[in-house]
């Protein structure tokens, strides 16, 4: 087993010079659909090679990862080691059932030949690339310079447990450095690791610094790349390597624009105060800025994005409605009941309940080495719906008011990996079902939204197809100007498509669904 702390991503950033935000930022990692930050994948790969074992009278020739999944902190991930023949041995690294690396190692006879690396050195950015895909184009060439920090590789190799003698630091370097250029250079800063291999020019350990000389080679619609590049020292090559990366699009933003085009303007709602738990990003701050435009005053819970709730509350200046910040845990019960009663005390009502805010949601089997996690997941989900029900449904009820649970197409169809997201979206489900007996003044709304285009899905394949989260919010609040069904729960989840949808990863680009 292999498990990573935050500390060993500290470190190996140091190591390889490679900053990129989805491994060294919390807040930045926090907004892309992993939830938190991600190991580096050539870290893991390090970890998983230090359990291949001694290779007698055999030096590494050529080397090659496939990023199947990533990993996380905190986790423990098992390391498989089949030796296919004497000169290949494959590693994967997985979680459970769930493939998360697969390395290829070629050896070929010989001893390696030490040398001596130069003290020093540095790379060529401190920073990663800003790019975007109309920065990049075939047959651009990257050159540079690169070393690692020399102290910082020495810690990596002890704490990796690397001491192999087909392995030396100077094919470490070489490592260090793919990953520096993916998370650095190209694509940068919305990099996302998918493969490498790497072929070394002769038992001779690589010396660095390296100069580096690379192409992009290709690149596709939805920011899928292959780059071939060469290392060299003082003028002798002594790696080639073959990159495939991805080129991740921003986090999105719900547009106020997009929202009053797909459900206009108006003063329907004024008057009424709603409440949207987890309204920061994503469905949650489209439907806050849906309410706004049609009059409503809406309280808008966040846990911790501040920066994205103020652009959401900025968002609706100019709309007959308000979206008033409130930050806390809705899974907290004291927390809810506090709420309930500021609630109660400065609005004297409250007409809708939107149940919203979901922890961040990984793909997960139902098996032992996930036992925790799908545990922990559906406790904190349902936290997030229960404890504001139980503590606000009286004040919804006493108003008449809409309690609205915002679910997901997944609980009639779920993909592979996703029981527990499902599993909590049922209980919550079944929640609201038996609100709707006991609470019958209140109208009960239990919404279905196919996928949408949010952090979770924010990568080149998850995005095909999705829904803009303004379009589902419109449609959301369009139901709920309408007649209200007292004592009943009601289901929606029959969502056209609109007639244009953008495409993630390049908001001028749009293409017909």
């Amino acid at each position: 087993m292999i498990r990573l702390s935050s500390q060993d991503l500290d470190s190996f950033r140091l190591a390889s010079r490679d900053a990129n935000p989805l491994h060294a930022s919390d807040a930045y990692a926090r907004k892309t659909p992993y939830g938190g930050r991600v190991a580096f994948g050539v870290l893991v790969g390090l970890l998983a090679l230090a359990r291949v074992g001694s290779q007698a009278g055999r030096v590494l020739f050529d080397l090659s990862f496939e990023f199947q999944g990533v990993a996380q902190p905190e986790i423990d991930y098992a390391v498989e080691v089949n030796e296919i023949s004497s000169e290949r041995t494959r590693v994967r690294v997985v979680d459970g059932r769930r493939p998360i690396l697969e390395a290829t190692l070629t050896f070929r006879p010989g001893e390696l030949k030490r040398g001596e690396q130069i003290a020093g050195g540095d790379a060529s950015r401190t920073e990663s690339a800003d790019l975007i895909r109309s920065d990049l184009s075939v047959g651009q060439i990257v050159e540079g310079r690169y070393a690692p920090d020399w102290p910082m590789v020495d810690a990596l190799i002890e704490r990796a447990g690397l001491h192999q003698t087909w392995i030396s630091r100077g094919h470490i370097a070489a490592l260090l450095w793919a990953s520096y250029f993916v998370g650095m250079e190209i694509p940068g800063r919305r990099a996302l690791f998918s493969t490498l291999q790497m072929r070394f020019n002769g038992p001779a350990e690589p010396i660095a610094p390296f100069d580096y000389r690379a192409k992009l080679a290709s690149l596709s619609a939805v920011g899928e790349m292959r780059v071939d590049a060469t290392l060299a020292h003082q003028g002798i090559p002594v790696a080639a390597a073959r990159i495939g990366a991805y080129l991740r699009s921003d986090s999105p933003e719900s547009s106020i624009e997009r929202i009053e085009e797909y459900g206009g303007r108006s003063e329907a709602l004024a008057g009424k105060v709603a409440l949207v738990v987890g309204a920061s990003r994503g469905l949650g701050a489209s439907l806050a800025q849906a309410f706004a435009v049609h009059g409503c005053t809406v309280l808008a819970t966040f846990l911790s994005s501040r920066e994205e709730i103020e652009r959401v509350c900025q968002s609706v200046a100019g709309a007959s409605g308000e979206i008033v910040p409130i930050q806390g845990d809705a899974a907290d019960s004291s927390w809810c009941q506090k709420l309930a009663e500021e609630i109660s005390e400065r609005y004297g009502q409250l007409d809708f309940l939107v149940c919203n805010a979901c922890p961040p949601i990984q793909p997960l089997w139902i098996e032992p080495d996930a036992e925790e996690r799908i545990v922990a997941f559906v406790e904190r989900g349902f936290r997030l719906v229960a404890r504001p029900m139980i503590r606000l449904l009286p004040l919804v009820a006493k108003f008449s008011g809409w309690n609205v649970l915002i679910s997901s197409a997944y609980v009639s169809e779920s993909p592979v990996y996703f029981g527990h997201y499902v599993a909590m979206k049922s209980a919550a489900e079944s929640l609201v079902d038996f609100a709707g007996r006991e609470y019958r003044a209140a109208s009960h709304l239990v919404v279905r939204p196919p996928k949408l285009i949010t952090d979770q899905t924010n990568t080149p394949i998850a995005a095909r197809g999705a829904m803009p989260t303004e379009f589902a919010a419109a449609q959301i609040v369009a139901r709920l100007r309408g007649v209200a069904c007292p004592g009943k729960v009601e289901l929606l989840e029959d969502f056209p498509m609109p007639p244009m949808v953008a495409v993630a990863g390049d908001a001028e680009e749009r293409v017909r669904s």
